[in-house]
């Protein structure tokens, strides 16, 4: 299927993008860049974009509110994470953290925002009232974090390598997910919550079953650290990126490898659309004569160039 499959590129901003996200419909494409700038496209009507003001440092994580079709939570290196309307352009609310955040993300009902900062304090955030519901520090690396479907459990990944899981709301730690023999990265959930894939500096990607909490496949094709990983809308492919300059497909029907996309330079982030097989990435990669960072998106090969 993917072989058929080509890329197109989106211009964006004059530094290194380190987040892309999309919408929960899909109708929006949205990059955070080191300069602090972010940059929100209609992929299915232009490949221009209009930018987001109001970041004094740079962006580190996107995340949209997967309950409200134009919420945006910006977190950035200077201590805060703000929530905006992107279509009215106003700023919701601001919340304010204990270190320079690196990671976020939303709960699945859009109630809850889980913060992790360079410190290593993970925060949890009331959307609704802006409280600071639970701060907490681990003794440890921690790196991407991901709800459960029920907003009843919270994945952490951590430089240790085990993936912990915590109660949530308790924030009591039900059980460690011993796997990978070095840092683990990368997280991502299907869409029905059964499984979660892990990646690692270890180079490896493993599929847990998270009703049981077994590790039931692992993939080991690349040479080099996996960077970031998603799940497409209906569960059944999870792509990854790694130092490799691959971005690989695997089908979790199969367990094989289904596809692999060359890219020029390192990517730092992949997200699949919501609805359809499309991805967008972006990382080191740059138009030459403009000096413009890229988002690029790979899209079946008989659509129009503006129409995914």
């Amino acid at each position: 299927m993917f072989s058929k499959y080509r890329q197109i590129k989106l211009k964006g901003p004059k530094s290194k993008i380190y987040s892309v996200s999309w919408n929960k419909s899909g109708s929006m494409l949205a990059a955070g860049a080191y300069d602090g700038k972010v940059c929100i496209w209609n992929p299915e009507t232009t490949k221009e974009f209009y930018e987001l003001a109001g970041n004094s440092s740079h962006v580190t994580q996107l995340c949209w509110n997967p309950a409200v079709e134009d919420q945006l939570a910006i977190a950035t290196f200077d201590k805060t994470v703000k929530i905006w309307n992107v279509v009215t352009k106003t700023l919701f609310k601001v919340l304010q953290t204990s270190g320079g955040n690196i990671n976020m993300t939303w709960s699945p009902d859009g109630q809850y925002l889980a913060v992790g900062n360079r410190e290593d304090w993970l925060s949890i955030f009331n959307i609704k009232t802006g409280a600071l519901q639970s701060h907490t520090h681990y003794g440890t690396e921690i790196n991407e974090i991901r709800w459960d479907n029920t907003v009843s459990k919270l994945f952490v990944a951590t430089g240790r390598g085990p993936i912990l899981v915590f109660k949530y709301p308790e924030m009591s730690k039900m059980v460690e997910l011993v796997g990978h023999t070095s840092n683990c990265y990368s997280l991502a959930i299907d869409p029905t919550g059964n499984m979660l894939v892990s990646g690692g500096s270890d180079s490896l990607i493993l599929v847990w079953d998270i009703q049981h909490y077994i590790c039931i496949n692992s993939f080991d094709e690349l040479e080099y650290p996996v960077r970031t990983l998603g799940f497409c809308h209906d569960g059944r492919f999870v792509a990854s990126s790694s130092e490799d300059k691959l971005i690989n497909i695997y089908d979790l029907h199969t367990n094989t490898l289904a596809h692999s996309i060359k890219v020029s330079s390192v990517m730092n982030v992949i997200s699949w659309h919501p609805k359809k097989y499309i991805i967008a990435f972006a990382g080191d990669e740059r138009e030459p004569r403009t000096n413009e960072y890229v988002v690029q998106l790979f899209i079946p090969s008989n659509k129009p160039s503006l129409s995914i």
